[in-house]
């Protein structure tokens, strides 16, 4: 798919793995929806995460996330993954999503997810500190910056 709006979105079909015994969307893989919806659109722009922690030498861990739940997805149903950088500071970006079910437009969830920068740890250090988003990185989402919330 494309970036319309200041979003990215794209379609998925729930699987049985995504699902709970009753057939319904496992709640944690909200996260996993839009996570491929990420992947998707860094894959558009020729890049990934693993790119960024050969290039660059960093890593992107996930330090908060949140999801709102307003309507179940079950088994077999389309969804649309939108995301947007609702926020992207010197060294934190804070993602936004939204999961629309298509059969009927309903919004069935709406979340965030909020990454850091770090550099790659050295082996025996402390663990590593924030560091600032490299200018690659914000070019990538810059598309996604703003823009309308999912």
């Amino acid at each position: 798919m494309t970036v319309a709006n200041g979003e990215y979105a794209i379609e998925l079909q729930v699987r049985w793995s995504d699902c709970d015994p009753a057939g319904v969307a496992y709640y944690a893989n909200y996260f996993t929806f839009c996570e491929a919806a990420v992947v998707a659109f860094m894959d558009e722009r020729g890049t990934s995460w693993h790119a960024f922690l050969e290039v660059d030498g960093v890593r992107f861990p996930r330090v908060d996330a949140s999801c709102r739940y307003l309507a179940s997805v079950t088994f077999g149903d389309r969804i649309r993954v939108r995301f947007r950088m609702a926020e992207l500071r010197a060294r934190v970006a804070t993602l936004t999503f939204a999961v629309d079910r298509l059969r009927d437009g309903v919004l069935a969830a709406e979340g965030r997810v909020v990454i850091v920068c770090v550099p790659r740890a050295a082996p025996g250090s402390d663990g590593p500190r924030a560091i600032d988003l490299p200018a690659a990185f914000r070019a990538v989402f810059a598309p996604v910056v703003g823009g309308p919330q999912p």
